[in-house]
């Protein structure tokens, strides 16, 4: 028996699939993978498609001793990766990563959990944004669940809200997406982190800014509020959470969120997905991510990876 590949892509026996994904832990009992879905779908995502994952941290201190062979493994496995940065140095790093591999972008940005401790200049941030393999501004948002004890809320709010603004001005003069962050707290005034984040950038789109629009990644919060991020064109991005989650209200806003609207993460080397729970996340896993939107949306495997990864290709600008 051999599986059918598309056009052009070589067919490979069953027998010789199964035995390698037994061999790296992905297939359980009854031809089923651990994540639940059916061997031949999960197949199909470690040799048919092209993914593209749209939020790999692979110039983080998690990938210090190894990113290059973390990007070589997952474009080894039809995976491109865009490097989204949290500070100065960072933002740097993902360029020179960028640098060397065809398949890797960066973007450049502040992540909103600095601002207490660290000083914001825009200006280095916008000649970095010049730069040729530069394809977003980010990451950047708002964060209302990482609050320090010692913090003024309302200071940090402000404090928060200004860099965004930067990182929407620069990616308005240089016709760049924005990466947006957003998480809430756990209390009636930190809770509205989603809804603060939609004032500001319908405020700006209204000011005839931000024409590439941009992406609410890590996407955790319900339809309706996803809702309103889509009718002000932005687009929406799920991680490994959603393998794993219990959360109804998520699961059912990735089953509503058109797949055109949709986008793929890992956030890595965070929020490993099933079935590498306990494992450090790497870029190539946002298959388990496409495979559960799938599951979800009653989608071929091969349906998910073409649309988000044609999503990601315009939204990015990727030549």
């Amino acid at each position: 028996m051999l599986f059918r590949g598309r056009v052009g892509r070589p067919t490979v026996p069953a027998a010789l699939c199964l035995a390698l994904a037994r061999s790296i832990g992905t297939i359980e009992h009854h031809g089923r993978s651990r994540c639940g879905i059916p061997f031949t779908a999960l197949f199909c995502s470690f040799f048919l498609s092209m993914l593209i994952d749209t939020h790999g941290h692979v110039n983080l201190s998690g990938f210090n001793e190894d990113y290059d062979e973390v990007i070589r493994r997952s474009l080894e496995n039809d995976t491109q990766i865009i490097a989204p940065s949290t500070q100065l140095p960072t933002s740097k790093k993902a360029i020179a990563i960028a640098e060397k591999y065809d398949g890797v972008w960066a973007a450049v940005g502040f992540h909103p959990t600095h601002v207490l401790n660290d000083e914001f200049d825009p200006a280095p941030f916008a000649e970095l944004a010049k730069h040729p393999k530069v394809v977003a501004m980010g990451e950047t948002g708002i964060d209302y669940y990482h609050v320090p004890e010692s913090a003024d809320l309302d200071d940090w709010k402000r404090r928060q809200r200004d860099v965004l603004q930067h990182h929407i001005d620069i990616a308005t003069e240089r016709n760049l997406p924005v990466i947006t962050h957003c998480r809430v707290g756990k209390t009636p005034e930190t809770s509205i982190a989603y809804h603060d984040l939609h004032a500001i950038i319908k405020q700006n789109v209204e000011q005839g800014k931000l024409a590439r629009r941009g992406v609410v990644h890590c996407y955790v919060s319900d339809w309706e509020t996803a809702k309103m991020f889509l009718d002000l064109d932005y687009m929406i991005s799920f991680t490994g959470i959603i393998t794993f989650a219990h959360d109804e209200v998520l699961l059912d806003a990735v089953r509503k969120i058109p797949l055109d609207r949709m986008m793929i993460e890992t956030d890595s080397p965070y929020l490993t997905p099933v079935p590498h729970r306990g494992k450090r996340n790497e870029p190539w896993y946002v298959k388990f991510v496409a495979l559960k939107i799938a599951e979800l949306k009653g989608l071929t495997f091969d349906e998910v990876a073409e649309v988000t990864t044609q999503n990601a290709r315009k939204f990015f600008s990727l030549r």
